[in-house]
């Protein structure tokens, strides 16, 4: 299955994805705070973090960035050099 994005939707969900990607390595416990917070207001349930829950969030992180990475930059597979300016 294939999905076809424009390049804005590209653009704008890869800067999302880095965005959030950057909060989970760099805020965790921000991270798992907002989550918290989302569960009690919108699951009326309990989150409670575990021994780990930070090295989790980070890795998360760590793949948002990734994907974000490989949106950006897998757009470019089959172009010359020089037609990468800004796509």
């Amino acid at each position: 299955m294939r999905i076809e994005v424009s390049p804005l939707e590209r653009r704008t969900g890869g800067w999302l994805l880095l965005l959030a990607g950057l909060a989970h390595l760099l805020a965790p416990n921000l991270t798992v705070d907002v989550v918290r917070a989302a569960y009690a207001e919108t699951l009326d349930a309990a989150f409670i973090p575990r021994d780990g829950t930070n090295t989790r969030v980070r890795l998360v992180g760590a793949v948002l960035v990734a994907v974000a990475v490989a949106m950006r930059w897998g757009t470019d597979v089959g172009r010359s050099a020089g037609d990468c300016r800004d796509s």
